[in-house]
């Protein structure tokens, strides 16, 4: 269930307004950190790959989901 869980989360993404802002990438950072490492946590934060699914909701200006049949 873990990793469905990590996936939902990672994927499931509100388009707001301030999308990019620090706040909001501190937020999602934070909400991501339960699922890595310590190690992993600090290299998913330096790589910017907890921002990847909030660049992709800010360019295509949607909101992102998973598809259930996709978990």
């Amino acid at each position: 269930m873990a990793a469905k869980d990590y996936k939902e989360l990672e994927y499931e993404v509100k388009l707001t307004e301030d999308i990019l802002s620090e706040e909001s990438i501190e937020a999602r950072n934070e909400t991501m950190k339960g699922f890595y490492t310590e190690y992993f946590s600090k290299q998913a934060v330096d790589l910017r790959i907890t921002v990847l699914p909030l660049q992709a909701a800010k360019k295509q200006q949607a909101s992102l989901k998973t598809r259930k049949s996709c978990v």
